[in-house]
């Protein structure tokens, strides 16, 4: 199963399968206990985060 299509929100991102499945993905939780990785950088960077992309060699959101 790939991820087709992403769409971005605050901290959520709705993910579109290849299969025709969607699931919504909360990530504001594992933002809050990332004090020093790359995560941390996005915590208060909403403009970062909405710059996820599909990555097209793995299908994986980049």
């Amino acid at each position: 199963m790939r991820v087709k299509s992403i769409f971005t929100g605050t901290f959520k991102i709705i993910l579109a399968f290849d299969n025709g499945e969607y699931r919504l993905l909360d990530i504001k939780q594992f933002l809050q206990n990332d004090n020093m990785g790359k995560l941390a950088e996005i915590r208060d960077e909403i403009d970062m985060f909405r710059t996820a992309f599909i990555d097209e060699n793995s299908g994986t959101v980049a």
